[in-house]
């Protein structure tokens, strides 16, 4: 008894430290073997007498194998979606509700991740259905948060809008300091998205600020990047500039692979409006080949457009045209109708221009 009694409590104890370490670094190929000794682990407890194996034990099971789907959901999408369903399946079979909301809503992840938005909302508001359920405020949020991302994607705003807002509402109850200063970063993209730039900017200011206070490295870097990306549309080019490369160092610090692909992104597209096409298509060439590199399907789309405003500003017609139509076709493939349209306007705009 004594030996078993001290492998359950180094066994949960590993378990805590490794929901703290995903919870920073996340898709972790060395915490996706931890989190499979684990549950060889909980196979063998399982074998011990009924009395020795609670329902503890089960409820960690379920958390491992939702954890094991958000580390695979940038890794591999097939093997994320079998981890979610084998705790939904189990979290069925032990009753617990939390299990099974943690599961639809990671099943909605891969869905975000695959471009499939209309599968992903439907798992988002099942799982949301539950962590009301269980009055689950912190699940809520993130669910609200999600949906919020996804419509934003799709191009309604105002749905966009309402779901970061009850977002913000959860982490406002929570007193969620993080959460909080990504809502109203979150908030201040769609004003962007609306083209209402101060209302915009007074949102990411607001969100800067908490972001520094509580030294979130993370959101620091997003919330520059956008600050950036409001004074590119507002020609403010040296100040866009300015904004971009901290955010971009900021990611490097952390070594936010996505991030750094966009923010190269981002600034190429500065040096496009500058006149400086060779540094911009430097750039964006950079941020394709880090996005290839994630299978990032909306990034990939959104760097063909980049290219492809560069090339029209080379004048070289053709190409842009190529670059538009591939971003145009993965757009559509995935339902990003927001990008969908700006891809449409550019290709109408190279259509005329290669009729002179």
């Amino acid at each position: 008894m004594k030996t078993y009694l001290h492998f359950l409590a180094k066994i949960i104890c590993i378990f805590l430290l490794m929901l703290i370490t995903i919870n920073s670094i996340g898709q972790n190929k060395s915490n996706i073997d931890t989190f499979r000794v684990m549950l060889k682990k909980y196979d063998e407890l399982k074998k011990e007498p009924a009395n020795k194996v609670n329902f503890s034990l089960d409820s960690m099971k379920v958390e491992i194998l939702n954890a094991m789907s958000y580390e695979y959901a940038n890794i591999n999408t097939d093997s994320a979606l079998l981890y979610a369903n084998k705790a939904l399946k189990f979290s069925e079979k032990i009753h617990s509700k939390k299990g099974m909301a943690d599961a639809y809503y990671y099943t909605a992840v891969v869905f975000t991740e695959l471009g499939k938005y209309d599968k992903a909302l439907k798992y988002h508001k099942k799982s949301l259905k539950v962590h009301l359920r269980i009055n689950d405020m912190k699940g809520c949020s993130m669910s609200y948060t999600s949906m919020g991302i996804i419509y934003d994607l799709q191009g309604s705003y105002s749905k966009a809008i309402k779901y970061y807002t009850m977002a913000l509402k959860f982490s406002l109850l929570l007193k969620d300091d993080k959460g909080i200063a990504a809502d109203y970063g979150n908030i201040g993209v769609v004003y962007m998205n609306e083209k209402k730039y101060d209302s915009a900017l007074s949102n990411f200011f607001t969100s800067l600020k908490i972001e520094e206070e509580i030294n979130n490295v993370s959101g620091i870097a997003q919330t520059l990047n956008n600050v950036g990306m409001i004074y590119h549309k507002q020609g403010k080019y040296p100040e866009a500039l300015e904004s971009l490369n901290l955010s971009l160092q900021k990611k490097e610090e952390i070594g936010d692979k996505r991030g750094i692909s966009y923010s190269y992104n981002n600034i190429g597209d500065v040096y496009c409006a500058q006149g400086n096409c060779q540094k911009a298509l430097d750039n964006c060439l950079l941020s394709i080949k880090m996005k290839e590199d994630l299978g990032d399907k909306y990034g990939i789309a959104y760097s063909y457009n980049s290219i492809g405003l560069i090339y029209k500003s080379f004048n070289k017609y053709q190409e842009a045209m190529e670059y538009a139509q591939k971003g145009l076709a993965l757009a559509h493939a995935i339902g990003a109708k927001d990008l969908e349209q700006e891809l449409l306007k550019h290709i109408e705009e190279l259509k005329t221009l290669m009729k002179k």
